[in-house]
């Protein structure tokens, strides 16, 4: 993480879900984000963790713990996004953080489609070509927009 992307990032919004999250979506939309194939921290998990990195068998086992947890918490995360992205180009327009006008545009339009039904929001996010690695976690991303309600507010 270099400076100008803290200047971007921080102060963490108080409703920000995971700050890895946030993190990166301030990377993506202001700058450019970049893969180094060496870790340069050790990840550790305990049993508090919130979430953790469960294989894909136990993910698709409807009697697991962890794959019913992350069905229930669908909503919440898919509204969390939205949030998100709402957040962060208001903090652009605020502070006049230099952005391409795509990347507000494709910020502005993702935290729009909270306030779609069903159907109209995932049309959004497939227009919007929002993507995951795989064409499991890519078939789960539109499950989750699907099958969420609309948020209440796009900020909140």
């Amino acid at each position: 993480m270099n400076r100008a992307l803290l200047q971007v990032a921080v102060p963490l919004p108080p409703t920000v879900i995971m700050h890895d999250w946030w993190t990166a979506l301030c990377g993506a939309a202001c700058g450019q984000l970049a893969y180094l194939p060496k870790a340069l921290v050790r990840y550790r998990q305990h049993g508090a963790n919130r979430l953790g990195a469960e294989g894909l068998l136990t993910m698709l086992n409807p009697l697991s713990d962890a794959s019913s947890r992350r069905l229930s918490l669908s909503e919440y995360y898919v509204s969390g996004s939205i949030r998100h992205a709402a957040m962060l180009s208001e903090r652009i327009v605020s502070r006049g953080v230099s952005c391409s006008p795509d990347a507000l545009l494709l910020l502005k339009r993702f935290a729009a489609c909270g306030q779609q039904g069903r159907l109209r929001r995932l049309w959004t996010v497939c227009r919007l070509k929002l993507r995951r690695q795989g064409l499991f976690r890519q078939l789960l991303l539109y499950w989750r927009f699907l099958v969420s309600s609309p948020c209440r507010t796009a900020r909140g």
